[in-house]
């Protein structure tokens, strides 16, 4: 995704949809869409573990908030990312390679959710093709609601978390009312909109003032 984004010039929403579709295509040929079961207890621990009370999902979830925050404001990498994220043309103009900065920004997000697809897996003790599907709604709606903008460069991690605080929050309000989970994807994609709205207004009157 990253090469078809900084290299190709896809736009980023369709390229990160295509590559979803085709790797999850993959991975369903490749396992008949049936799950593997994993057999490790050292991996298993991973999601379903302890220290002493705490889990082991939410040590791993505080040490990549920990490790995001300090790449995101700590680092020269951090920089570039909000500086193109703010204003990629100028980002260029003043001599830095944005195509290769936005590509390792892929990956970096790739590294990401890969250590989510891990600690998902040993919770589940299987890897299964079809498991998350639809949570990317869930994703969006989180780092909208935290404070990321479409259209600006402007977000952070601390936002983020308390975003998917928030998508959880509702989840669990959604289910306790008794609502379904076939209207769920319904709600989740009211909050976008209207989440994104918001933002365009916010966005409106800060420009005319």
């Amino acid at each position: 995704t990253g090469s078809l984004v900084a290299f190709a010039k896809l736009p980023p929403f369709i390229a990160t949809l295509g590559m979803q579709g085709m790797a999850g295509g993959l991975a369903v040929v490749l396992t008949s869409a049936s799950a593997i079961y994993i057999d490790a207890p050292e991996y298993v621990h991973l999601g379903g573990g302890t220290v002493g009370i705490i889990p082991m999902p939410a040590i791993i979830a505080l040490l990549v908030f920990v490790g995001s925050w300090i790449v995101l404001y700590q680092t020269s990498f951090g920089r570039y990312v909000i500086s193109i994220g703010g204003n990629e043309n100028g980002s260029r103009l003043s001599g830095v390679s944005t195509n290769w900065w936005k590509f390792a920004i892929y990956v970096f997000a790739g590294a990401l959710a890969a250590i989510g697809g891990v600690v998902l897996s040993a919770r589940l003790q299987s890897a299964e093709p079809l498991v998350g599907v639809g949570w990317e709604f869930d994703a969006i709606a989180a780092t909208v609601l935290g404070g990321t903008s479409f259209e600006r460069g402007n977000g952070g991690v601390g936002g983020t978390v308390i975003g998917v605080a928030l998508i959880a929050v509702l989840r669990n309000g959604l289910n306790f009312v008794g609502l379904t989970t076939m209207w769920q994807p319904a709600v989740i994609g009211v909050v976008i909109i209207s989440a994104i709205v918001f933002d365009v207004i916010l966005k409106r009157r800060g420009t005319v003032q």
